[in-house]
């Protein structure tokens, strides 16, 4: 096992055991190894899923702490890492759908969070965005037909907007 999935793990033993500071630290410490392989080799889409999935977890910790501000940050820097590297290119082709899958596993945690929590409207746009590529990418994602009226539209439990 990599040292990075070790404290994958240690930091998902600690969040089930409620011991947040314990399970932010070894998140944190899992995207930094994470992000420092993946930048030496930038077509694996194994180091990259992970990168998003360390990420995803910090967001969940935070939100489980309700810190939506700094939950949506670790949503939405994967989101954005994507978007950036699709746009670059200079990607080996075998690279391009893996990199279209990231995507969708970014945008869609996004469109959950925008459920629960107040977003800007700068914010929803590009979440807008983000549905209306899914929709038309993948026609059968029941996601966006259950909670199409909803993004946005729920108050946060501290009633602020999300940036």
């Amino acid at each position: 096992m990599n040292q990075w999935q070790q404290k994958l793990h240690q930091g998902n033993v600690n969040f089930h055991q409620c011991k947040w500071r314990s399970a932010e630290t070894a998140y944190l410490d899992a995207a930094r190894m994470l992000e420092h392989e993946w930048f030496k080799d930038l077509d694996n889409p194994q180091l990259m899923m992970a990168w998003i999935a360390a990420m995803h977890n910090l967001a969940a910790l935070y939100e489980n702490q309700k810190i939506p501000q700094k939950a949506s940050e670790f949503l939405v820097f994967p989101y954005r890492r994507i978007i950036t590297l699709i746009k670059s290119g200079g990607l080996s082709e075998a690279f391009k759908p893996p990199l279209f899958k990231a995507l969708k596993c970014t945008v869609i945690p996004l469109l959950e969070f925008s459920t629960k929590h107040r977003i800007c409207k700068c914010c929803q746009h590009y979440l807008d965005e983000a549905k209306e590529w899914l929709s038309l990418s993948w026609p059968d994602l029941q996601y966006l037909h259950r909670n199409q009226n909803h993004i946005g539209n729920q108050s946060s439990p501290t009633d602020r907007t999300i940036h």
